[in-house]
């Protein structure tokens, strides 16, 4: 294990991150099932698995509307899924097993209303606590309660609403270093066609100055005068 990887898991024990939605999980199992025949298969080497794992997340992180994750919560994900699964399938073989079944819903209800001294809940009222609902403190504690309610229902579509507009930032990010990538790789390849000119005409000029050399060695050996 590499010094990035602990730094990752590090990171990702210091702070939890958000639940997986149950779309996230549908997109990551489409995405999944493309490189489930290399990470599920035990004759593929680390390497080749984590190179699938990383072109995985990749393809991940770029689908819509979906929270950007890393390798190692996808993985995590995966595991939790995977334990989840062969949990129920063992719960299931118990059952078939043993031939029993959890009791249905309604017969779990009429098996717990059966008793005969259950009473109902205000069998045992007295009349203060009667005469208290006339009282108007029973009304303003019945207002506060109903203000606490409508308090925290703005509270869960504030916190909806924050968590879209987080959604929205980490997508415009993501786009932002898309282009930004792309902008530097324009940027690397004109200076490497520059450079790539310059070698050329260096080239050129050594060529051309190896030809004087000649040519005076040559006159040289003749004899012959040669002007500088």
């Amino acid at each position: 294990m590499d010094g990035h990887e602990t730094e990752e898991e590090n990171l990702q024990k210091r702070y939890r991150s958000r639940n997986f939605t149950k779309y996230e999980k549908d997109v990551f199992y489409s995405v999944f099932n493309q490189y489930v025949g290399i990470i599920g298969d035990k004759n593929s080497s680390a390497l080749t698995i984590r190179e699938a794992w990383d072109k995985l997340v990749v393809e991940y992180n770029v689908q819509p509307n979906i929270y950007p994750r890393t390798r190692r919560q996808l993985q995590v994900l995966w595991r939790d899924e995977k334990f989840r699964a062969k949990k129920k399938e063992q719960k299931n073989k118990a059952q078939a097993w043993t031939g029993s079944s959890p009791l249905p819903v309604e017969a779990q209800l009429h098996s717990g209303s059966s008793s005969p001294s259950v009473k109902h809940k205000y069998d045992n009222v007295s009349s203060d606590e009667d005469d208290s609902y006339w009282s108007p403190n029973h009304h303003r504690r019945k207002a506060r309660k109903n203000g606490n309610k409508i308090e925290m229902g703005s509270s869960m579509d504030r916190h909806a609403i924050a968590n879209k507009r987080e959604r929205e930032i980490h997508q415009h990010r993501l786009q932002q270093l898309r282009q930004e990538g792309a902008m530097r790789m324009r940027v690397l390849e004109a200076e490497l066609s520059l450079r790539q000119q310059q070698q050329h005409m260096e080239q050129q000029e050594h060529n051309l100055k190896m030809e004087i050399l000649r040519e005076k060695l040559k006159r040289l050996r003749e004899g012959k005068p040669f002007a500088d």
